[in-house]
């Protein structure tokens, strides 16, 4: 995980911002069954 400290800024921000949408659809699939 100390690895990500030397990656760019946008580029965290972008995993973040796709776990945020891949844990909410998964959220909205568990919720739906």
């Amino acid at each position: 995980m100390t690895s990500l400290g030397f990656w760019p800024i946008w580029k965290r921000n972008t995993l973040c911002i796709i776990l945020r949408l891949f844990l909410s659809c998964l959220n909205k699939d568990i919720c739906l069954q």
